[in-house]
């Protein structure tokens, strides 16, 4: 029968570590650390380390991303502050992320949607699997192991009009030196967002080839700037949606995607859907023949449609296709590929959650 972890934690915390080890290995204390010769090797110099203030933690290696209320950062970078991460049932909590000293990490080789990643954590890292009632550690996770998915809870937030204008305009807009203003033109199928822009000055005219289209004036000069995550989340809900309207799309099988070819931009997005309970998989990119002289990048990102409302969509031919999805399922889960040693061996970093004890990492792991 497993221990519970929750059993585990407040045994450690009652029993000095020191103490345990003690028992079987000698140890000489320098500062608040203990060194001896290493109990499971054969050694003449003592490497094995106690300390006690550290405990014994399991943790990751410095690059690991970690979703936060203010963005996606490595883990190394968050190190010695308080921060709001994302735990289980899709809350937000404020936990202390720490360093633990050096430790031996090991690789995790992982993979969804065609999309693999590693991750380097310690040898007994808890995660959560799907089917199992108690935690895994890293040298027990097994090839075809689902790791946990967790998505923040979400707002029921209708995207407010003067959002939706600054998607469209970050999205298709252009800046007029001249005027110190947006402008934007809207084509084909775009016009009926027209309706986001009444009482702006506006213009209609045609093109070369006889295709009509509308051009909006005297737009904020700040709607080709990327909107704050502090914004309202009504405000930041219609930026999201004016914005797949101009650069997204929406597949056949109802999935929603958009577009941009700087990655940057999407991180950022992501972040917003993070506050708004909107899930996403992470920033991917292909190669396409663009304007210029050779091929170019263009990334993307997929978005989980069942956290989407319909509101989310602006269009009717994209809110059609998304209304009518025969898509019956969402592969949201990273699977272990699997599991090797590494010779890494360097500070590692985790944080402190209270109850949980438990957090998201980047990609909603």
């Amino acid at each position: 029968m497993a221990i519970p972890s929750r059993f585990l934690d407040e045994l450690r915390e009652r029993i000095g570590l020191a103490d345990i080890v003690g028992r079987r290995t000698r140890l000489t204390k320098k500062g608040r650390e203990h060194t001896g010769l290493c109990p499971f090797h054969k050694e003449k110099t003592p490497s094995f380390t106690v300390n006690e203030d550290k405990g014994f933690y399991h943790c990751f290696a410095g690059e690991t991303e970690v979703m936060t209320w203010e963005g996606t950062f490595p883990i190394r970078d968050l190190s010695g502050g308080m921060h709001k991460v994302l735990t289980q049932g899709g809350v937000w909590v404020d936990a202390p992320f720490k360093a633990y000293g050096k430790q031996k990490l090991y690789k995790i080789i992982i993979g969804r949607n065609r999309v693999e990643k590693e991750l380097y954590a310690t040898s007994g890292h808890r995660w959560f699997v799907r089917g199992r009632k108690s935690e895994t550690t890293t040298l027990d996770l097994k090839a075809g192991h689902r790791l946990a998915a967790v998505f923040p809870e979400p707002h029921a937030v209708k995207p407010s009009v003067e959002g939706i204008r600054h998607g469209i305009v970050y999205g298709d807009g252009t800046t007029n030196k001249r005027t110190q203003y947006c402008l934007v033109n809207l084509h084909g199928v775009k016009i009926e967002l027209s309706s986001y822009f009444e009482g702006l000055p506006k213009g209609e005219y045609e093109r070369d080839g006889g295709e009509s289209y509308v051009q909006f004036r005297n737009l904020a000069l700040d709607h080709k700037s990327l909107p704050d995550l502090n914004a309202d989340p009504a405000y930041l809900a219609g930026f999201v949606a004016g914005y797949i309207a101009t650069d997204g799309h929406v597949a056949k099988d109802g999935t929603v995607m958009l577009h941009c070819k700087h990655a940057d931009v999407l991180k950022h997005v992501r972040n917003i859907c993070h506050r708004l309970g909107f899930g996403t998989m992470g920033v991917t990119h292909q190669t396409r023949q663009g304007y210029g002289d050779g091929p170019s990048q263009i990334h993307r990102i997929h978005f989980f449609s069942s956290t989407l409302s319909r509101d989310m969509v602006l269009r009717s031919d994209a809110r059609a296709r998304f209304e009518h999805a025969s898509k019956s399922f969402e592969r949201a889960r990273w699977v272990v590929r699997r599991v090797e040693p590494t010779d890494r061996e360097e500070e590692v970093y985790c944080a402190e959650v209270p109850e949980t004890h438990s957090f998201a990492l980047n990609d909603n792991i």
